[in-house]
């Protein structure tokens, strides 16, 4: 796309993503609302409905192909202008796009943080038409999706800030020299040396951390493959299923996804699938990284995993990612 598209980067609250987990805790503002993985459209019912966003929708919409069950990146309820500003619930939603097209305008993008409520992302795109809204879009549209999934953990861990284990974030802590936001509902299932696995069961969920280290001696550690053997060898020793001689592994029936991120200054490598079980039936999703701790020469990994059988599983899992990207050194 050509470069001269203008970016109008309005930032009210903040000027860099950092501060804006800071000022979500300070803001006078009302807390935002909306469920996770949801993003409020705002356009002109004939832009919704058209070619504009059909676009819009089939990528939000695709379906996120690390789950077991067909399950959409985000649910895209849709009002026009006059609906957002004849009523304040709307304005405080945290997650808000806006679509203009308009023939007299530069094409655009514009986002704001914190406007009406806190915390919110808000992103307004702009174009002279509608082929010129869809070539901006399919520039940016991984960065948008990039910083709405940014802010649902910025949510849920302000909501889970109320609501910690301290008891256990300490234990992590001391022993690994990191730790992270558990809530409350979390218990140690087993502890030994450069190992903790913790649980949270109700009758209908069982939600669980691995979390393990290692010396790091080479870069074929943060290998996809490599990752993937050190956890089946894991949950094989530390996390049996139900039946005799059975254990929880990674499934090769669907392909895990790998990629680098960067979480709070530490380097990782994410890996996203589905696990099932030998000689079992269980089988759910889970979410793995791998952390480079270079003060300690180790590789750090937590590991979160849920069994949910006939539920969706792409909120479980936002909020495993979330408390996982809380990640810090522990400082006693």
């Amino acid at each position: 796309m050509k470069r001269n598209i203008l970016i109008a980067v309005i930032i009210i609250a903040t000027m860099v993503m950092t501060s804006c987990k800071e000022s979500a805790l300070k803001s006078s503002k009302p807390g935002s609302t909306g469920v996770t993985y949801e993003l409020l459209v705002v356009s002109p019912d004939w832009v919704w409905d058209g070619s504009v966003g059909e676009t819009v929708r089939e990528f939000f919409q695709q379906t996120d192909t690390t789950l077991l069950m067909v399950e959409p990146l985000y649910k895209l309820p849709h009002i026009t202008q006059k609906q957002f500003d004849d009523n304040q619930m709307f304005q405080c939603f945290k997650s808000l796009l806006f679509i203009e097209i308009d023939p007299g305008r530069e094409a655009k993008v514009e986002t704001r943080d914190t406007v009406w409520a806190s915390p919110q992302r808000i992103f307004r795109i702009i174009a002279p038409t509608e082929d010129a809204f869809k070539e901006v879009f399919d520039e940016y549209k991984e960065y948008l999706l990039t910083q709405y999934n940014d802010l649902e953990r910025i949510k849920l861990n302000r909501y889970y800030s109320t609501g910690l284990n301290n008891s256990i974030i300490k234990q992590v802590g001391e022993k690994f020299g990191y730790t992270f936001n558990i809530t409350t509902g979390f218990y140690i299932a087993k502890n030994k040396q450069d190992f903790m696995w913790l649980r949270s069961e109700t009758s209908k969920t069982s939600t669980n951390f691995l979390i393990y280290a290692e010396d790091y001696t080479s870069e074929e550690q943060l290998k996809p493959g490599y990752i993937a053997l050190k956890r089946d060898l894991i949950t094989k020793e530390n996390v049996p299923a139900s039946l005799d001689n059975s254990y929880a592994k990674i499934s090769t029936e669907f392909p895990y996804s790998t990629k680098s991120v960067n979480v709070n200054g530490l380097f990782a490598v994410e890996m996203r699938g589905a696990w099932d079980c030998e000689n079992d039936v269980m089988g759910g999703t889970f979410i793995n990284y791998s952390f480079v701790d270079e003060v300690n020469n180790k590789i750090l990994t937590i590991d979160g995993f849920i069994y949910a059988p006939n539920k969706e599983k792409r909120v479980f899992m936002m909020q495993l990612e979330a408390m996982i990207w809380s990640i810090r050194r522990y400082i006693a």
